[in-house]
């Protein structure tokens, strides 16, 4: 009896290490996964930061272009309006070369 005692003891005390064991592996899997979780997050908040500031910087680009595009156009209706007027000064040097003939014959 005294025997069969002692086998349940030492059986009971391999469980009890072994269950201790398990324990002590699965507090270090959770540590590991905590810590995987937390750079997770470290990164993503990165990320998302990063994505912030690219959408900013883009959207000043678009600005600035919008705003370059209205100086294009500012800039060629000036041109179209400086063309008018080389044509009207053109013809009005044409109509005094014809006067300048006329009044020489």
């Amino acid at each position: 009896v005294a025997d069969e005692v002692r086998k349940l003891a030492q059986s009971a005390k391999d469980q009890a290490q072994a269950t201790a064991q398990s324990i002590h592996e699965a507090v270090n899997t959770i540590s590991r996964i905590r810590a995987v979780a937390t750079e997770t997050v470290a990164t993503t908040e990165e990320m998302a930061g990063k994505s912030t500031v690219s959408a900013d910087q883009i959207g000043r680009m678009s600005s600035d272009a919008s705003k370059e595009r209205g100086d294009i156009s500012a800039s060629l209706a000036r041109l179209e309006e400086l063309a008018k007027g080389i044509g009207a000064m053109q013809e009005a040097v044409e109509q005094l070369t014809l006067l300048q003939r006329l009044a020489a014959d």
